[in-house]
């Protein structure tokens, strides 16, 4: 495979600013947390043949153990729904970073997008039994439905039945976020996450149009008290484990931010919404 970079913005996504080649990025996507929308930045600035991308993650997590050991060396960006573990299939340096989001907004949106996606593995049976929110989230569908995000963060997946997770994943969640993981975002803050993450690996901008978003979902404050409590109770350790996330991005932002940074932070916002309007405009003529 050639090491040539068709693209600078390719090159700064591999090179740090001494010039070397970086540790193998590992990108956690977390379903309906802003993922699809850092994966295409991500994936704008890497080499295609360098970039393994998780979408069916059984079957995918064998694909990669069968690369050889050559061709693995090699990946500079893996990123899709994987559970926290991939590395052990690497020999190479790697680092992981992933985005969470607040458990209750994350739930709302998964319910949303399965009743809009036909072919999502849930849709027919949500929609054939026309499942209200609070049916979808006690219905005990799906282990992604229990805690899912300490089940990736901590490597447990699927493995754990529905309503094993534990408060021993929990810790382990924790325990992988702090110490191998270089950088922790969150949905709510995108920006000052992206902002970020441009900081720590050294791009000269990061100009994204939304991705995957489901439009048009129902608020928070739209649902009654009792299905907000539903989705609290299948998602306790999860909303611990993002209370422990916003203390991590706290520490990310004064190590990472640099003076300046709202500054740049609202200058940033502001370029960003012209791009988006430019891309929007494109991708309708385009259309027409």
């Amino acid at each position: 495979m050639s090491s040539a970079y068709p693209s600078s913005k390719r090159a700064e996504g591999v090179r740090n600013n001494g010039g070397h080649a970086r540790p193998t990025l590992i990108f956690l996507h977390i379903p309906k947390a802003a993922g699809s929308t850092f994966s295409s930045i991500l994936e704008a600035r890497f080499e295609p043949k360098r970039t393994f991308i998780f979408r069916d993650p059984p079957a995918d997590l064998e694909r990669l153990k069968a690369l050889p050991a050559a061709e693995r060396e090699l990946l500079q960006l893996i990123t899709g729904h994987l559970h926290y573990g991939v590395h052990e299939h690497l020999s190479q340096p790697f680092e992981y970073i992933t985005i969470l989001r607040d458990p209750i907004e994350r739930m709302i949106s998964h319910y949303c997008y399965v009743l809009r996606k036909p072919d999502h593995h849930l849709h027919q049976t949500v929609t054939s039994g026309k499942m209200s929110l609070k049916q979808y989230v006690l219905g005990k569908l799906s282990t992604e439905l229990d805690n899912g995000q300490v089940r990736m963060i901590s490597g447990c997946g699927r493995r754990v039945p529905h309503g094993a997770c534990s408060r021993e994943w929990l810790d382990l969640a924790k325990h992988n976020l702090q110490n191998h993981f270089s950088l922790v975002g969150l949905t709510e803050r995108f920006d000052e996450t992206l902002l970020l993450v441009a900081r720590k690996f050294g791009w000269k901008d990061a100009f994204y149009v939304s991705q995957n978003v489901t439009e048009q979902r129902p608020r928070r404050h739209e649902f009654s008290a009792d299905v907000i409590e539903a989705i609290e109770e299948v998602s306790q350790l999860d909303r611990e484990l993002y209370a422990f996330a916003q203390q991590l991005f706290r520490t990310h932002v004064r190590r990472l931010s640099g003076p300046l940074f709202k500054l740049k932070l609202a200058r940033f916002k502001a370029r960003n919404s012209k791009h988006a309007r430019k891309q929007r405009r494109e991708l309708k003529k385009i259309a027409a």
